[in-house]
């Protein structure tokens, strides 16, 4: 009988854990949820914020070589955060911790600007080196594609 008593109460240990991590699993992806909106947003809300910010990242976009060095580098700068959002979210669907559709969107995106804006060449020339592999053989393969078309 006692043995009984210490098998239901080692099911039951079990079922406790398994329904701990189930809900732990769905923080923890909740949680990367919101770090990849947060991360992905903030270039965004950088130009909402900052209607300067607008012009020279429009222009260096489109027009790098006629922004002068000040601009070039908050050119930069605004688009190394947007890489590094577009890293965050690779990574994070590879790892499967957010759901596909949120990667899918940010790719596109992304995929568009590097297909549409000759600024962000000479940008991932300078910058490359920053990205490891296998982000940045991703990222070359979204160039090449823009030189394909």
């Amino acid at each position: 009988m006692s043995q009984i008593v210490s098998a239901l109460a080692i099911l039951a240990s079990l079922i406790f854990l398994t329904v701990q991590i189930r809900g732990n699993t769905r923080e923890l992806r909740s949680q990367s949820y919101f770090n990849g909106l947060t991360h992905g947003q903030r270039p965004f809300e950088l130009l909402i914020e900052n209607p300067t910010l607008v012009r020279t990242v429009n222009l260096g976009y489109n027009s790098p070589e006629k922004l002068d060095s000040d601009e070039r580098e908050r050119f930069r700068l605004h688009t190394f955060m947007l890489f590094n959002a577009w890293e965050y979210f690779f990574y994070q669907h590879r790892d499967g911790s957010i759901p596909a559709q949120l990667f899918l969107g940010t790719d596109a995106h992304m995929r568009m600007l590097v297909t549409t804006k000759p600024g962000l060449v000479s940008f991932w020339e300078e910058y490359r080196h920053a990205y490891e592999e296998p982000f940045r053989s991703y990222v070359e393969g979204a160039f090449a594609k823009k030189t394909a078309r």
